[in-house]
């Protein structure tokens, strides 16, 4: 009996950290560079760590459609794996061991790991096959997974089992459900707080890139009125873009060998055009912004 209650309280601790893992994991959905605090060092950073395999199309459920980038929409097969874990963890540390009339219990939880170990050999396969990148966490989650299934098979009920009354207690019961569920509504408010994150830092990101764009638009400011002569007189043979655009027209001095000015084409296209929604002719001047560039 003294082993049994040990084995209880391994597969318990080990579902905890399964729980831990996949909760991390869950989180790099919403924040690719999410601080995962000790679990930082297993996963590898860039674009061979955890998040490249969570934001792939197989971190999902159903699959992301092939070809496209991500991020996909889907279940996150971390959130799925967080639920199972909370579940296993709440049974083993909550509940444990079971009297003859509730093995029927510990058999059906058996049956539970040995879905999820298929599920767990089945993912490390994608990953090295179909993602091609290896993530350290899921490694780890799925050992754990292994773990749990090996004491469960070893505590499993021997002999034929019957149906009837006994420990657990059916409000035993409710309680270990009960902090499933919390434990569900925490991870979902974790990954929320992830995404708000996510969107602050999106934002800084682009408060940056417009800041230095100002900068840009100064420094060429300055570099054009330093000058004592602009050819502003648009001519038949400058390049036009949307020359049906009949009501507006814009003249760009542009710098073919500056990066700036390709970025600003992108900007160009996908941005400005569409919302004037060709009525706006752009007129392309060549006006070099530096003497490094002929």
């Amino acid at each position: 009996m003294e082993r049994k209650r040990q084995l209880v309280w391994v597969a318990g601790i080990l579902a905890l950290v399964a729980a831990w893992t996949c909760s991390s994991l869950h989180l790099l959905h919403a924040e690719k560079d999410a601080d995962l605090g000790l679990l930082a060092g297993i996963c590898g950073t860039g674009d061979e760590g955890c998040a490249s395999v969570v934001t792939s199309r197989w971190g999902v459920l159903p699959l992301g459609p092939e070809g496209e980038e991500g991020p996909y929409d889907g279940v996150p097969v971390a959130l799925l794996g967080f639920i199972y874990y909370a579940i296993l963890a709440s049974w083993f540390l909550l509940i444990g061991n079971t009297e003859p009339g509730r093995q029927w219990m510990a058999r059906l939880l058996l049956v539970f790991t040995g879905v999820g170990v298929i599920g767990s050999l089945a993912y490390s396969g994608i990953m090295m096959f179909a993602i091609g990148s290896a993530c350290k966490l899921c490694y780890l989650t799925h050992g754990c997974n292994l773990g749990i299934f090996a004491i469960s098979w070893l505590l499993r009920p021997r002999g034929p089992v019957m149906r009837g009354t006994g420990y657990p207690s059916n409000r035993l019961l409710v309680a270990a459900a009960a902090a499933v569920v919390l434990a569900c509504l925490a991870q979902f408010s974790l990954f929320e707080a992830g995404q708000e994150r996510a969107r602050f830092r999106g934002l800084e990101e682009q408060t940056a890139s417009l800041q230095q764009l100002a900068q840009d638009v100064e420094k060429l400011e300055t570099l054009h009125r330093s000058q004592t002569k602009i050819d502003t007189a648009i001519r038949d043979d400058d390049p036009k873009l949307n020359n049906q655009g009949l009501r507006y027209q814009l003249v760009i001095f542009s710098d073919v060998e500056c990066p700036n000015c390709a970025r600003f084409d992108i900007y160009l296209k996908e941005t400005i055009l569409p919302i004037w929604n060709n009525h706006l002719e752009v007129v392309w001047k060549h006006y070099p912004n530096t003497t490094d560039h002929p």
